[in-house]
């Protein structure tokens, strides 16, 4: 056996031990087929606001508008504020064409969501405006006609907040559209429908959001606290500290547009990542040596190292090919011919690297089948081209690390229907 081989049994020991580490996420995945239990119906007497932070929205806001107007749930126990920063935003006239809804125009631009939300929830809260619940939902998404009604029956199972499923408005096998889409499934699909069904906390990703006033009145007083661009990870985190439950309800759905071009989608990914590190660097050491009553256990574990074998992983697969490559051309030049076998292990490794992510995405589709509404030909699309999307992660990952300034930059919507 000569030295390449030697080194490409270290490589591949390497490989299935992190493997290994990760097959605990079996039972996470075991979920994703099953559906969920229904909750039982609550009676319809809570008051809830609707937050809709809608930057330069005008184009689609009249999409969740009419959504709102058409819910099962008591119309007069909703009341809608669409979140502006302009005074001369044509959102604002929109908006007076409908009942209980108030555009709410920023005092000052607060460069994020999270910034949006403090100033509102403040302002509220001072005011005097109680409400029993408070929702958080994008601009250009499409409530389900149940929508409020089921995350109400979930908010009233005893939770302090509830995340709802998201549906593409535009399903596509473009592979930023279809890699943004399976993002939500290994996140809420393969992850957090297992944690909710057995009685654990989820991870908080994205939106759409209903918080109660436990969490918002009683323990914030209105004071959202200060967040980083990621302020759906940092809720992780606070609600653990403190013992708040949250739930993910499959049957709470809206319709939602992902980015379709590569700079929309990785300047949102820019923004996650960057906001991840802010997050962790915040709050990682202290979830780790605190107990938390509804993340425990392997779902702890999860949340504090699930990314680390995963990475592990692909990290290996990376250095396998730079070094089986880098040792070709090496071997090439010394007339060595050993180095025959380093460039077919380059090129085994790369092959092999490239389909894992693709059955990955197989996996990812048929866990999440009914939800995605995609073609044949489009899961065909996705297949071959969504591990580009994961690839881009590489540089965005490097990027993050040394931008000091990493804003939350507005991606274009031209309609929200469906």
């Amino acid at each position: 056996m000569n030295f390449y081989q030697i080194s490409v049994c270290v490589f591949a020991g390497a490989l299935i031990m992190f493997m290994l580490a990760y097959s605990y996420k079996i039972h996470f995945w075991k979920y994703g087929r099953r559906k969920q239990k229904v909750l039982p119906s609550a009676e319809q007497n809570k008051n809830y606001a609707i937050f809709v932070p809608a930057r330069d929205e005008s184009k689609v806001i009249r999409g969740i508008l009419d959504s709102i107007k058409k819910q099962t749930y008591k119309q007069e126990n909703l009341t809608t504020y669409i979140i502006v920063e302009d005074n001369d935003d044509p959102t604002i006239e929109i908006c007076k064409e409908y009942k209980n809804t108030t555009c709410y125009v920023l005092p000052k631009k607060p460069g994020s969501k999270a910034g949006a939300l403090k100033i509102i929830t403040k302002d509220l809260y001072d005011q005097g405006k109680r409400y029993d619940g408070y929702f958080i939902i994008d601009a250009d998404n499409i409530l389900f006609d149940d929508f409020v009604e089921n995350m109400h029956n979930a908010l009233c199972a005893g939770n302090d907040l509830v995340l709802g499923g998201r549906i593409s408005t535009y399903p596509s096998g473009n592979a930023i559209s279809a890699g943004s889409t399976l993002t939500w499934t290994f996140l809420n699909t393969l992850n957090n429908k297992c944690r909710s069904e057995n009685g654990k906390n989820i991870i908080v990703q994205g939106s759409p959001l209903l918080i109660s006033k436990t969490l918002i009145e009683d323990f914030w007083h209105g004071e959202w606290p200060e967040m980083s661009l990621t302020e759906d990870l940092d809720i992780t985190y606070i609600c653990n500290l403190n013992n708040f439950k949250t739930f993910y309800y499959e049957y709470a759905l809206v319709y939602d547009v992902q980015p379709n071009n590569r700079k929309a989608g990785f300047n949102q990914r820019m923004r996650w990542v960057k906001g991840h590190h802010q997050t962790n660097k915040k709050y990682y050491k202290q979830f780790l040596k605190t107990k938390c009553k509804y993340n425990d256990g392997i779902y702890k574990f999860d949340s504090l190292f699930s990314l680390f074998p995963a990475i592990a992983i692909l990290v290996t697969f990376i250095l396998f090919i730079l070094y089986s490559f880098i040792a070709a051309i090496v071997l090439a030049c010394l007339s060595n011919p050993i180095w025959i076998w380093a460039l077919v292990g380059g090129i085994v490794g790369t092959a092999l690297f490239y389909l894992t992510i693709c059955f990955w995405t197989l996996f990812a589709m048929i866990s999440d089948n009914e939800k995605l509404h995609m073609t044949v030909g489009q899961k065909i699309q996705a297949f071959f081209t969504v591990p580009f999307f994961y690839f881009d992660y590489l540089p965005i990952y490097v990027k993050t690390l040394f931008a000091k300034d990493v804003k939350w930059t507005k991606i274009d919507h031209t309609n929200s229907k469906k």
